[in-house]
């Protein structure tokens, strides 16, 4: 048991070492992109907030403008302008917010490829180093 465990801490060691990756240090890294993606959903949710407004401005303009221009009458013309830029704004919040949270869903599944592919070339090396010491290794 003495021999196993110190072969199996120079495995360790090696195979830390050749991959250049340690589990301990990718489990922290694990969580924190976790944590990190979480915090980019969060803020994905808050991507187009007060497009509607910001659509109620350029419509009224644009109508006040139509209207003025159409019939002189810039208030009916506003009124319109100011609907018709809500509806859009809305719509172009809505596209912005489905994007972005679908962009940090892609990060999200990104770094867990990375983080797992690393971890699999640990072990890998590790088996290789414990079977060329002529032990069997499951995994």
């Amino acid at each position: 048991a003495k021999q196993q465990s110190m072969d199996e801490a120079e495995c360790y060691n090696w195979a830390a070492g050749n991959t250049g990756t340690d589990p301990f240090s990718l489990a922290k890294q694990s969580e924190q992109d976790k944590q990190q993606a979480e915090k980019a959903k969060q803020d994905a949710k808050n991507v187009g907030k007060g497009a509607g407004a910001q659509g109620v401005v350029k419509g009224a303009a644009a109508g006040a403008l139509i209207g003025e221009i159409a019939n002189d009458d810039a208030g009916k013309g506003a009124a319109y302008g100011a609907a018709a830029g809500m509806v859009r704004g809305r719509r172009k919040g809505r596209q912005a917010q489905k994007q972005a949270e679908q962009q940090a869903e892609q990060q999200a599944q990104q770094a867990q490829a990375v983080t797992g592919e690393a971890l699999g070339n640990f072990k890998k090396a590790f088996s290789v180093c414990l079977e060329a010491k002529n032990y069997m290794v499951k995994f």
